[in-house]
């Protein structure tokens, strides 16, 4: 057993000497484990602190939500995480070299895909991430912190994109100058586009609705919404787009072959009704429109994300190799360029 897990084990009152542990080795952003005793299974996560430099907060926030969430499901077969506390009665832990942890169950008997095969299974989870939405809905969106300042700021992320080309610390942008042009483009039409649009209503969003983070039964029920780190104030345009971005299409997030990055119609229209049936009578109508015409907010900005990392170093993303980051991009802009070419009635 890695030696830095024994402390956080024992501060939830785990005996380390009889648990085992597994890496979880999915996921970019936080160090996962899967804990198991005689008795329970649990999922023990080192929190970034690079990326959630408040972590009193973050926890706040989950909180805060998670309890919210237990009283609007507790007369449905969905659920939401739940957090174990320290012998302190804390739900996290600061450790001897200033990492912070945290403990939640293991749901059982669940699964979880990263694109649905089916328009059933796509509909079931774009139902559940609505859902998961309008269960929040009478919460007050400014009672959270903002987990991450920006994280949804299109002009933002294009800044730092520019940032990132201009200065160019790796010596990478001769490589793909030649490529940079059109994400400049889509970006820069896409941040037009919404100064000239009104402003979205504000709700408390999930804003990273990638499709594996919905738990799933062993007969592909939806259970879960997982991943909970940036659920604050946002919209259901990001949202929507963000589920369309990794699930209408069974293409790869990093794959190599852009002839795979097709968006599927129909995954794409029984995403669009489970989203809308799952928040139910609060969705406006401007919001069901302004879904459909920045269904590719999210491949735009993912993938100025993308580009921005692969130029600095790959800081935020976790790679697996040194064009991981650009392989990711280059299937946002084409899954972006699919999502514009896209007629709706």
């Amino acid at each position: 057993m890695d030696q830095s897990l024994k402390h956080p084990l024992t501060a939830f009152g785990l005996n380390p000497e009889h648990t085992r542990v597994s890496p979880h080795k999915q996921g970019h952003i936080n160090d996962t484990y899967f804990i198991e005793n005689s008795s329970n299974r649990f999922v023990l996560q080192r929190i970034n602190r690079t990326i959630f430099p408040d972590v009193p907060s973050l926890m706040h926030n989950l909180k805060t939500i998670t309890a919210h969430l237990n009283n609007y499901y507790r007369n449905s077969t969905s659920c939401t995480l739940h957090l174990n506390t320290t012998h302190a009665k804390h739900t996290f832990f600061r450790d001897e070299n200033d990492s912070y942890w945290r403990l939640f169950d293991l749901i059982p008997n669940t699964q979880s895909i990263d694109n649905p095969t089916n328009t059933t299974i796509a509909y079931q989870g774009a139902f559940a991430f609505g859902d998961f939405v309008h269960g929040l809905s009478d919460f007050d969106p400014n009672a959270l912190v903002d987990t991450i300042p920006n994280f949804m700021n299109l002009h933002v992320r294009h800044q730092q994109f520019i940032d990132a080309t201009n200065k160019d610390p790796c010596a990478r942008l001769d490589s793909i100058e030649g490529e940079l042009s059109v994400i400049q483009t889509l970006s820069k039409r896409l941040m037009e586009a919404l100064e000239h649009d009104k402003p979205f209503p504000k709700r408390i969003t999930h804003n990273d609705t990638k499709f594996n983070n919905l738990l799933f039964s062993d007969t592909w029920e939806p259970i879960c919404v997982v991943d909970l780190d940036t659920t604050m104030a946002g919209s259901v345009i990001h949202d929507f787009s963000d589920l369309v971005r990794t699930a209408a299409h069974r293409c790869p997030e990093d794959s190599t072959d852009l002839s795979l990055a097709v968006i599927d119609r129909d995954l794409f229209d029984a995403l669009y009704t489970g989203y809308c049936d799952g928040l139910q009578d609060t969705l406006s109508d401007f919001e069901k429109s302004a879904m459909l015409r920045y269904a590719h907010l999210m491949p735009v900005m993912i993938g100025v994300r993308f580009y921005t990392d692969y130029l600095l170093g790959d800081p935020y993303f976790s790679i697996s190799h040194e064009k991981h980051n650009l392989d990711r991009a280059r299937v946002q802009v084409r899954l972006a360029e699919e999502l514009l070419a896209l007629k709706h009635p």
